[in-house]
């Protein structure tokens, strides 16, 4: 982890302390992962700490800082120019003096307007803030409905990771037949214990509708008992298989 930490962050213009942050990202990942031991102890619960987090981590803590540094930058950029315009200011203040005195005049007759308005103003305000009371009482449920959804994702992110090996599995068995497979289970005459046990599985998994199941007389000799053998030979040992099962 070390190494992996030197390789990309070596790759960062201008970083000090370089030594110190690949120390703390690697005490990240084993905090990390001893915390999900203690996960699994106490809750009975997985989590998966896998190379890929180690990475993302490292990406995260890159990404993080070069959009800290654009924002930095554009910062400093942004008080040049502010500084620039003062200067510009400075100069115009002279001017702005010598309009003022031709404009006061005016400035009289704009403010008793000014003051109608303002009046104005004040009764769309109350109206304005009305409406901002409306807007925060549908933000507070917006964000609760946030923060429910956010514990609904979790939750569906641990199940997907606790049924994902399962499903590995599944494919992994899958992948492993072949038609001869299927060939040679549908030429039994007669189905072995196993195979009755793989065909009643296929016939329930496919939901074979009940009008399709072929029967046999029971044990006993009272009523009939489903012919598992024959219904999936009739509706799922076909050619295509396979494919069904993937």
């Amino acid at each position: 982890m070390q190494s992996v930490a030197t390789v990309f962050l070596s790759q960062v213009e201008d970083l000090p302390q370089l030594e110190g942050l690949i120390t703390i990202c690697v005490d990240m990942q084993m905090r990390v992962q001893q915390l999900t031991n203690r996960y699994k102890e106490e809750m009975r619960r997985f989590y998966y700490v896998t190379p890929t987090s180690y990475l993302i981590l490292i990406k995260t803590f890159t990404s993080l800082l070069g959009t800290k540094r654009n924002s930095i930058i554009g910062a400093i950029k942004k008080f040049e120019r502010g500084l620039e315009q003062l200067a510009k200011a400075q100069e115009q203040v002279g001017e702005l003096q010598a309009k003022l005195s031709e404009l006061i005049p005016v400035l009289e007759v704009k403010a008793a307007e000014s003051a109608a308005m303002q009046k104005d103003i004040e009764i769309k305000k109350k109206s304005v803030d009305k409406e901002k009371e409306d807007c925060a009482v549908e933000e507070n449920a917006a964000k609760k409905e946030k923060e429910a959804a956010e514990i609904i994702r979790k939750d569906c992110d641990e199940a997907l990771a606790n049924v994902m090996p399962i499903y590995q599995q599944a494919m992994a068995a899958v992948n492993s037949l072949s038609s001869s497979d299927v060939t040679e289970l549908r030429g039994f005459k007669t189905a072995p214990g196993p195979a009755l046990i793989v065909a009643r599985a296929l016939v329930l998994m496919f939901q074979v509708k009940k009008p399709q199941y072929k029967y046999v007389p029971a044990a006993d000799g009272k009523g009939k008992d489903v012919d598992w053998w024959t219904t999936a030979k009739n509706t799922v040992l076909t050619s295509t298989l396979l494919k069904d099962l993937q």
